[in-house]
């Protein structure tokens, strides 16, 4: 059996824009990334914030998302891998597969690397 391995590490670049408002934003969707993941709602409840962050860093809500989770998982790690991921998706690894675009997205924008 082949295990693939990959991790991610947010770049630390932040422009300077309101840097609490933009925090609070990806704090607020980090909180509700479970939920919204594990019962499969759609991104209403955390709108506004996709939208500032969307705004700030050019990207899609989707995007907006997952890096929402990215930057607040990789406070406590200075690479993130798939198991943190996992644990994050209500250790569900296809949930992850979801967000595959999106990661790879990230990635040629240059927000996140491989």
């Amino acid at each position: 059996m082949t295990h693939i391995s990959f991790s991610f590490e947010i770049k630390k670049q932040m422009q300077s824009v309101d840097s609490k408002l933009l925090l609070k934003n990806i704090d607020i969707i980090f909180r509700e990334s479970r939920r919204i993941i594990s019962d499969d709602q759609p991104f209403n409840s955390v709108k506004k914030s996709l939208s500032t962050i969307s705004n700030y860093l050019s990207t899609t809500e989707r995007e907006s998302f997952i890096f929402a989770i990215l930057f607040v998982l990789n406070l406590s790690e200075t690479k993130i891998s798939f198991v943190n991921l996992t644990e994050h998706f209500s250790n569900q690894p296809t949930n992850i597969l979801l967000f595959k675009s999106e990661l790879e997205s990230l990635c040629n924008k240059g927000i996140v690397r491989k």
